[in-house]
């Protein structure tokens, strides 16, 4: 039987939400915002044939966020800490953390690295497919994703015991 729109923006409704609240480092309003326009978008544009409805909604989000002012150019972050391998008690101690740090932590990722986490690290999109939605050549996704290391020291500094603090912010 085949859905409505309606009834496959609502089943993808929550988790289009908490990317925009990732997306917008924890603002309610904001997120609730982008949510809006990227159903909007899924509403007005015509869905492709062979598109992957909540990938197409992904990628309605993500321009949504960018056209708001994230789609600046950024440098690469510095490579002096490299958390890419995190240690067991680190990760460990990351478990603990929840949505809010997380959104917290994304405040200190320039919009379009952001953007490109969320895509790659926490949708997991493939480079090709993240490149594509954000607009950019592979390499600079690549480079984009370096800022994940900024994302992990955040997090590392508010997980308990790190002597961090871990506060929500909205």
């Amino acid at each position: 039987m085949s859905q409505t729109l309606e009834e496959r923006i609502s089943r993808e409704l929550d988790e289009l939400y908490q990317g925009a609240l990732f997306l917008s480092a924890g603002r309610k309003r904001r997120a609730e915002d982008l949510t809006v326009e990227a159903v909007g978008c899924a509403t007005v544009e015509e869905l492709p044939a062979s598109a992957d409805f909540p990938r197409y909604l992904g990628a309605c989000l993500v321009r949504a966020f960018l056209a708001r002012g994230g789609a600046a150019a950024v440098e690469p972050p510095p490579d002096a800490d490299d958390l890419t391998h995190l240690p067991d008690a680190l990760a460990a101690s990351l478990a603990s953390i929840g949505p809010g740090e997380l959104y917290n932590a994304s405040a200190k990722v320039p919009p379009r690295a952001r953007a490109t986490i969320w895509l790659v690290l926490l949708k997991r999109w493939s480079h090709a497919d993240a490149a594509g939605a954000l607009g950019v050549e592979r390499q600079e996704l690549r480079d984009l994703l370096r800022y994940r290391r900024v994302l992990w020291r955040e997090l590392a500094a508010s997980a308990p015991g790190s002597g961090g603090a871990a506060g929500v912010g909205s």
